[in-house]
């Protein structure tokens, strides 16, 4: 009987060592736009484009890529700029038009401190209200404009840049042009 529960505590500690090793060699997809390509090369063809969350099972890493296959069996390469060694949270998490949207219901946080541009460009529901400063900024950049004596001329440019947007495509053509993240060979 001794010899039956050594047996049986074995193999429960080599399942138990497999599942945390097992565990280590996940990735999850935390990049919206991140695609499975067929070789480690970004000009490499596309074999599949993974979504925020996805988890990816590594079968080896090279340089800065990922040899990877996915619950549904598809196998590739992804660049590690893409992925995360964390899962994401899936309580208060859900995927909203290709982005990962966490909602902040059991948070204390507003929106005006949840605005990530919120110390330089105003959130949506300021931009009306100001009655002084650059109406484009926010409020504490416009105290540190008055502080600092920065000129009218020098806030509406930092205004115009702050109202410029980029589509997908044109950010691509900027990381692909400048060589950045996966882009870099």
């Amino acid at each position: 009987m001794k010899l039956l529960k050594f047996f049986i505590f074995l193999i429960l500690y080599f399942w138990l060592i497999n599942s945390e090793c097992l565990a280590r060699d996940k990735l999850w997809v935390y990049s919206s736009g991140a695609k499975l390509r067929a070789n480690k090369s970004i000009s490499s063809s596309v074999v599949v484009s993974l979504p925020i969350g996805t988890t990816l099972n590594i079968l080896s890493a090279e340089d800065k890529w990922y040899l990877v296959f996915t619950d549904a069996g598809e196998q590739g390469w992804i660049y590690r700029g893409m992925v995360s060694e964390v899962p994401p949270e899936t309580d208060n998490a859900e995927l909203n038009d290709g982005k990962f949207v966490i909602e902040l219901a059991e948070s204390s946080i507003q929106f005006e401190e949840s605005y990530t541009a919120r110390s330089v460009r105003s959130s949506p529901s300021t931009i009306e209200s100001k009655e002084h400063g650059n109406k484009n900024l926010s409020e504490i950049a416009n105290e540190y404009a008055k502080k600092a004596d920065i000129s009218n001329e020098f806030q509406n440019a930092l205004a115009g840049v702050l109202e410029l947007t980029a589509n997908g495509d044109e950010i691509e053509f900027f990381l692909k042009n400048g060589r950045i993240g996966e882009y870099c060979k």
